[in-house]
């Protein structure tokens, strides 16, 4: 049961990065955007392209990072922006976003093979807790999950960064009229996204290896908790994180790992229909009275 807890924690952990990155982008850009899934491709495998040319750790981590945060700004300033500026619809953002990302995958799937890839050669001691155990990965994304969260909270709440995104979030166009440079809080928020989510395809690909589909099953998941939370809060993603990740470490143990992603997500599309059906009832009912 140790063990159990150990690795619900940890698998929170990645869910919330994501999560957090995700509505960082979606909050302000207001479309999905699956490109994002190949930040953290692009971010793993050109760290695993420097460790081969025995570029030191400590300047081949922030140098994958900002490759992804490269990827996402470059899409953006080439593809997205061009496309809302025309008046294109969410719906033409998500078909060009899906578009992007399997050009770029398959890119990496001819370059490096599709084959998994190990980002950690030398196994460490793992960390002892309570009976459990986790591996330095492990605990380095905790930590960094951690400090994630915490840094949002505050940024959200008492920067005036923060703010300024709360607002465009809210209404673009009124920002827009108080002076609000709409285009850059995009671009920004777009940029941190991807070099946060750069981060956690890294330390992902260290954990379990890396490989052309990775970053789409990760940023799945986040997306998923994101929807879930509707961007309340960091508290309401850091809540569906934890009760996610129980959720599908239980049907590990009863299902196996085949069945645990599927059932999930059924599990998630449910839970979102049911809470449509009951936030939308009241309001057809108030429409029949007024209507009579």
């Amino acid at each position: 049961m140790v063990q159990l807890g150990l690795n619900v924690l940890f698998v929170a952990s990645q869910f919330i990065i994501v999560a957090l990155a995700f509505g960082t982008a979606y909050g302000v850009q207001r479309y999905f955007n699956f490109s994002l899934a190949f930040a953290s491709t692009a971010a793993a495998y050109a760290y695993w392209t420097f460790k081969q040319t025995n570029i030191p750790q400590l300047l081949a981590f922030p140098l994958a990072i900002s490759i992804g945060l490269g990827w996402e700004v470059f899409t953006r300033q080439l593809v997205f922006r061009r496309l809302v500026t025309r008046g294109a619809d969410a719906l033409t953002c998500l078909l060009a976003s899906l578009g992007l990302y399997v050009a770029a995958t398959e890119s990496v799937r001819i370059l490096f093979g599709a084959d998994t890839k190990q980002l950690k050669t030398v196994i460490a001691r793992p960390f002892v807790v309570l009976g459990g155990t986790l591996t330095e990965t492990q605990v380095a994304m905790l930590c960094s999950a951690c400090l994630l969260a915490c840094f949002c909270a505050v940024v959200a709440q008492y920067t005036v960064a923060g703010r300024v995104w709360n607002a465009v979030r809210q209404d673009s166009l009124l920002s827009q009229c108080f002076g609000v440079d709409v285009e850059r809080v995009r671009t920004v928020a777009g940029a941190v996204a991807g070099g946060v989510l750069g981060c956690a395809g890294i330390l992902s690909g260290m954990d379990v290896g890396l490989n052309p589909d990775s970053g789409l099953s990760l940023f799945l998941i986040g997306v998923a908790v994101a929807i879930t939370a509707r961007l309340r809060s960091v508290i309401a993603i850091v809540m569906c994180s934890v009760c996610l990740a129980v959720v599908r470490e239980s049907l590990t143990w009863f299902l196996g790992i085949g069945w645990r992603d599927t059932v999930l997500f059924g599990l998630v599309a449910f839970a979102l229909a049911v809470h449509s059906m009951a936030t939308s009832s009241p309001s057809r009912g108030a429409v029949s009275q007024s209507t009579l």
